[in-house]
């Protein structure tokens, strides 16, 4: 029995045992033990399990030896809580558990990321006076890493030692695994630096774990570091340990080297599987290589791989930023037959690329499609906005997301209040049933207020859901939910949470390390909850300041990453700015023919753009009257931030290019996000003096209306879209020679939004 039992025929040693009853022989514990032994090894803990429950009946009394084997068998299965049941079990069969017992169902937990169990486990053992051994610890350790309880398994860890017991392999791979869930990528490199110094050899588990706390936190030039000297350690990668690279290129918008990872793997040893190729369809996804994410989706049947949902999904978002809703259409089209079911990631992928694009018909009739139960309902003849009524069925919108309808009408800027008010009450009706996900309320709150929806039942009802698990919230979410009330119901409650839960998340917050994009990421959603409380009328100085002391530090990791040259800085104060008075009489033509430097200061400037010059966007008709142009020779090229398109060069706004006035920029970034934030929080102010067709009456001092744009397509004004507000005073009215009427308006814009003088006026009838 015990040679089958090795040789995996678990079968056989069944059939052993079932003869030995049979033939009236004795059976022995030993017998039945190894029995359990053959199903564990076989992955067949239910025959292990019957196995158990048959030998009280066939007169033979359980012992540790069987009842461990079961719960290991358990274990090996993932079944933590019929290993709990054995476990328990033993004490009615008096059989007293052993260190190896607990080990195994600490173990069994650990697989099941039942944390909380295996301290339970750990604390019952000691109650037992068994002393934890190497095996106990390094599961425990596993399963707090399992838990996201990376604190715990580093303390567990060091206890281990503590108590005498020195770490092995195994024991370092949980602690770097609880490191790598725990996204503490330094403590897992400091852990793999040290198994050397304890004369043990890190494995590709270890590895592969510290590539992906790397991955996790977008450190991907350590990430390939540490593939580097695993190769150089004769450690041959395994495909996970290639995809967590691929990964690590991923987030960090590396899509060219995650490419290269890919070759690599095709041209040795190590065959992709679609996992790895699904990490690189999506790093040229956020690179917006969207031709290059097709092209491997085509890639991965011809290896004879089956792309997955991922794969679609992550080729269906490249097509998004790329505005090709076409192809968008045709991959979802595909997905039926190769035997994959769209889901909602893919769906509002598809919806968002006919947004892009324009193709609002389009677009309505794919949402049509999904609220009709994928029937393939398209009506091809929504011509114009009377054909393009929708016609939502509360039955298939209740199997749909909370916020999926809204989100997709406020995406695809449907204007139809009627409808509009319906999602509502419908999403509303939903809301008073259950709870649902922060994502779902934040999304629903912001699209809502998109549509122009001014029902305040609906948004006191997501007031109520939201400030009950604030915390849950993502920053993201958090900067949606504030957008959404901001000007349908600035609940000074809810705010206060928001803001408080923000502060919160700052003060723990570490930048260092991170990548520029998704620092880039953060700072934006900072600065959006700064602008929805300011403009909702609750900004908290708390706030404000927690935001300053986090940018501050953000821009100093910037600046730190590109030194400045070395005649930047006091070099460039020392330029002499114009001299104004105070009588306008003193300014001339000759002043706004060329732009200046208005003021200097060592990290700042304000710049007069005279009309005709554009700001940095480069367009060949104006390539000679560039202010970006203009501040690189003034400062020889010596700021970094010049250079930066994803900083906006350093330009706080800007102007059009038929427009004068005065621009501010920064020389650093931390500057830079300092002038971001007053800007957000409405401590500068930007004045502008136009003149309108047509007289403004004198009494309007301020417009407040939603503003819509969607790429090039027209500015639309009321209604819908996102919050603004324009104060104004009307200077003066004139009259042409011919008849027409002219007001000549000062304005201030409150809320950044583009375009907003044209904008605004146009919400009262008047051409700029």
């Amino acid at each position: 029995m015990s040679a089958c039992e090795r040789g995996g025929q678990w079968e056989r040693v069944l059939a052993m045992l079932a003869n030995i009853r049979i033939e009236g022989l004795k059976l022995t514990p030993r017998a039945f033990s190894t029995a359990i032994a053959a199903c564990s090894r076989a992955a067949r803990w239910e025959y292990a399990i019957d196995v158990l429950g048959s030998m009280q009946q066939q007169g033979v009394s359980p012992d540790v030896i069987c009842c461990n084997a079961a719960i290991t068998a358990c274990e090996k299965a993932g079944r933590w809580d019929s290993a709990l049941l054995v476990l328990t079990g033993m004490q009615k069969l008096a059989v007293q558990p052993s260190i190896v017992s607990f080990s195994a169902a600490i173990s069994a937990c650990s697989h099941g990321e039942q944390w909380q169990r295996a301290l339970h486990l750990m604390a019952e053992m000691s109650g037992a006076s068994l002393e934890g051994n190497l095996i106990s610890f390094s599961a425990l350790v596993s399963a707090c890493g399992s838990g996201q309880q990376w604190a715990l398994a580093l303390g567990f860890f060091a206890e281990m030692q503590q108590k005498g017991l020195e770490p092995n392999e195994i024991s370092y791979n949980a602690a770097i695994s609880a490191c790598e869930r725990g996204e503490e990528w330094e403590r897992a490199l400091l852990l793999l630096a040290d198994m050397p110094q304890r004369r043990l050899r890190p494995n590709v588990v270890s590895f592969s774990a510290a590539i992906s706390a790397c991955a996790n936190c977008e450190q991907w030039q350590r990430a390939f570091a540490i593939l580097g000297d695993m190769q150089k350690q004769a450690v041959l990668p395994s495909v996970i340990t290639f995809s967590a690279t691929i990964t690590a290129c991923e987030k960090a918008g590396r899509w060219e080297q995650a490419l290269d990872l890919l070759s690599q793997m095709k041209l040795g040893s190590v065959r992709p599987d679609v996992i790895s190729y699904n990490s690189v369809v999506s790093a040229c996804e956020w690179a917006e290589e969207w031709e290059t994410a097709l092209g491997l989706l085509c890639e991965i049947t011809k290896q004879d791989l089956r792309p997955t949902v991922v794969s679609y999904n992550a080729a269906l978002s490249s097509c998004e930023k790329a505005s090709s809703w076409g192809t968008a259409l045709l991959l979802l089209a595909e997905m039926p037959l190769m035997q994959l079911a769209a889901d909602m990631i893919g769906y509002t992928a598809a919806i968002s690329a006919c947004a892009r694009a324009g193709q609002i018909s389009q677009g309505i009739d794919l949402l049509n499609h999904i609220n009709n139960d994928n029937n393939n309902n398209h009506n091809n003849n929504n011509s114009n906005s009377n054909n393009n009524r929708m016609e939502l069925e509360e039955s298939s919108m209740s199997q749909l997301p909370l916020s999926f309808t809204a989100w997709a009408l406020a995406t695809l800027g449907v204007r139809d209040a009627e409808l509009a008010h319906d999602t509502a009450r419908r999403a509303l009706a939903r809301l008073k049933e259950t709870t649902h996900p922060q994502k779902e309320l934040s999304t629903l709150a912001w699209a809502l207020s998109m549509l122009g929806v001014d029902d305040q039942e609906v948004f006191a009802e997501l007031s109520k859901q939201a400030s009950s698990s604030i915390a849950a919230f993502t920053l993201q979410d958090l900067l949606l939910l504030s957008w959404g009330m901001a000007a349908c119901f600035p609940s000074a409650e809810l705010f206060s949470l928001i803001q408080a839960e923000v502060i919160a998340r700052l003060a723990v917050m570490r930048f260092e390390g991170r990548s520029q994009a998704a620092l880039a990421v953060l700072t934006d959603r900072v600065l959006g909850v700064v602008w929805a409380c300011r403009f909702a009328s609750r900004l908290q100085d708390d706030l404000l300041a927690a935001a300053r002391n986090a940018l501050a530090q953000i821009g100093r990791s910037l600046d730190a990453q590109h030194p400045m040259g070395r005649s930047a800085g006091a070099g460039v104060g020392r330029l002499d700015a114009p001299s104004i008075g105070n009588s306008a009489t003193q300014y001339s033509l000759e002043m706004f023919s060329e732009p200046h430097v208005a003021l200097d200061l060592p990290d700042r400037l304000v710049i007069v753009k005279p009309p005709g010059w554009e700001v940095y966007d480069q367009h060949e008709r104006f390539e000679d009257r560039q202010l970006l142009s203009f501040l690189k020779a003034l400062s020889s090229c010596q700021w970094p931030i010049l250079g930066d398109s994803k900083h906006q060069h350093g330009f706080l706004h800007r102007l059009d290019v038929p427009n004068s006035g005065l621009i501010l920029a920064a020389k650093t970034y931390e500057a830079f996000y300092a002038l971001r934030l007053q800007l957000s929080a409405g401590r500068i102010a930007r004045d502008y003096v136009v003149l309108c067709h047509g007289w403004v009456p004198a009494q309007i001092h301020e417009i407040t209306a939603p503003v819509n744009w969607r790429g090039t397509a027209a500015t639309v004004a009321g209604g819908q879209g996102r919050p603004s507000r324009t104060q104004l005073t009307v200077l003066s009215h004139l009259r042409s020679k011919g008849g027409d009427a002219f007001s000549l308006v000062a304005i201030r814009i409150l809320t950044g939004r583009q375009s907003l003088c044209a904008r605004n006026q146009g919400m009262v009838g008047l051409l700029v």
